[in-house]
């Protein structure tokens, strides 16, 4: 079986990794990757799209556009050519939202050549037409008409082109029959069956996978003087617009006796690093995905202040390693969370947090041995990177047999 992959970025990044993550567990399938930004070199089944001028030019001229999905018109000419050659069994599309690719034109090019494609939602785009994420608007359900947020909708600087990026986004996936549209969570699913633009669309959810041979128990010392808590994100900024909500973090911080400290892995975007609580230690963007499951082994609870999350994959490997977790309601995180081992509270509302902190903080030293042994194994059946190749292996059988049974690829 021939799978074509298509995404911003390939062996790097969430999705980069995940599409290695699937290659690596079907030995069975050949794959081929399609991918917008250039991060890596060498890759004898990987072809990049654009180069990283290129990109950057894209994505300011998306900007002045107003169109965030209709860019670029060589690599996208580039990627046709390479689907035309490579003729492959099955299409997976991830997440194309580097701005350098005409997503509409690729949709339909498919659509219309009966490829079986596989679409996974790892954020909001695909049925919302303009947002990855769309937060509590609703507005996509009637075709964001009068859109308020076109700035950060589309990414604009001047143009508001929500209505029409919504209409060429519908257009694009309407009737594709021979379309699978997975998502992450089953928040996300209920949230694609209620959009107007994929609600014909058959979906299923396949949760994203983890490494659980890298993320388990473990033997890490703790501090026994401190109750660590660990936050895992993208981004740690002091704005409050952003997605992340480190601000919550940071007021939790304030609020907490001595007896508590903080450990923050991600990408330092503090613009005043001054003001930051003493107890709050900010360890920058670890790579390493060893010395990331060391963190969470050595602290007593994570805690997850993201307004919005598809899946939440700082949750899902904090429990690979024993550790549980409290944050805000962010939509997936909690529709994939294991119950007995997490709470969550309204998104904002820090001292709901701070209650939970103080009532889980002590828990994990408090479990005896066959407990964590009992959250780590459930939590490596649930997330691991075999069972989502696994349940992609499935639905490519699944897709491919019905391609056979019907009309040939023309």
């Amino acid at each position: 079986m021939r799978i074509l992959t298509i995404n911003w970025t390939y062996g790097y990044g969430s999705t980069g990794k995940l599409i290695c993550d699937i290659e690596r567990e079907l030995p069975e399938c050949e794959f081929f990757h399609c991918y917008e930004y250039d991060t890596i070199g060498g890759a004898k089944n990987a072809y990049c799209l654009t180069g990283w001028l290129f990109t950057h030019v894209h994505n300011r001229l998306s900007r002045l556009k107003g169109l965030q999905y209709q860019n670029g018109i060589a690599p996208t000419r580039r990627l046709l050519r390479k689907i035309e050659e490579y003729r492959p069994d099955i299409v997976h599309v991830h997440c194309p939202n580097g701005n350098t690719l005409n997503v509409y034109k690729i949709l339909e090019y498919l659509k219309t050549q009966g490829i079986p494609t596989v679409i996974t939602n790892h954020a909001e785009f695909f049925y919302t037409g303009n947002c990855p994420y769309a937060f509590d608007c609703k507005q996509y359900m009637d075709g964001c008409k009068h859109c308020v947020d076109y700035k950060r909708a589309t990414n604009s600087a001047i143009f508001n082109r929500a209505e029409l990026s919504w209409k060429k986004m519908y257009a694009a996936l309407h009737d594709f029959k021979s379309a699978r549209m997975v998502c992450v969570s089953p928040w996300q699913l209920k949230r694609l069956q209620e959009s107007t633009i994929c609600k014909e669309l058959q979906g299923c959810v396949i949760g994203n996978g983890i490494d659980t041979s890298v993320f388990c128990s473990g033997q890490e010392t703790k501090n026994p003087d401190k109750i660590t808590i660990l936050q895992v994100t993208s981004s740690f900024s002091d704005d409050p617009s952003d997605i992340k909500g480190g601000v919550h973090l940071i007021e939790l911080a304030k609020r907490l006796p001595l007896e508590y400290e903080i450990r923050v892995a991600g990408a330092d975007h503090l613009a005043n690093k001054e003001d930051l609580p003493k107890n709050i230690t900010v360890l920058g963007n670890l790579s390493n995905q060893k010395l990331l499951a060391e963190e969470y082994r050595k602290a007593d609870l994570v805690v997850l202040t993201s307004r919005k999350e598809t899946f939440g994959m700082a949750c899902a490997e904090s429990l690979c390693c024993g550790t549980p977790v409290v944050g805000f309601l962010s939509g997936g995180t909690e529709s994939i969370a294991l119950p007995e081992y997490t709470q969550f509270c309204e998104y904002g509302n820090v001292e709901a947090l701070e209650h939970l902190v103080a009532e889980w903080g002590k828990y994990k030293r408090g479990m005896a041995p066959g407990e964590q042994r009992k959250m780590t194994e459930e939590a490596s059946t649930h997330y691991s990177k075999q069972t989502m190749a696994k349940s992609y292996l499935k639905l490519y059988n699944e897709l491919l047999s019905k391609q056979k049974e019907g009309q040939p690829w023309k």
